[in-house]
């Protein structure tokens, strides 16, 4: 029992963490279409029961496209 609820609180705090990452990118990006779509993966995050490796993909790629301004163009 108690190492399912440990498990349970793991797979919280990581759904936490992506969210806490994506409500900060959505200031970051710049048009409508592209804070709407974060807001969908928040959604998505929140009804899946855990976060799967597609979704922490998606939370990775977001997180490249709000900080594009880090990187050096040539």
């Amino acid at each position: 029992m108690q190492k399912e609820l440990i498990a349970q609180l793991a797979t919280a705090q990581e759904k936490l963490r992506a969210i806490d990452r994506l409500s900060n990118h959505i200031q970051k990006v710049e048009t409508k279409h592209e804070k709407e779509e974060i807001a969908y993966l928040i959604h998505q995050i929140i009804e899946a029961d855990y976060l799967s490796s597609d979704l922490a993909r998606m939370v990775a790629s977001w997180s490249i496209q709000a900080n594009k301004d880090l990187f050096i163009t040539v």
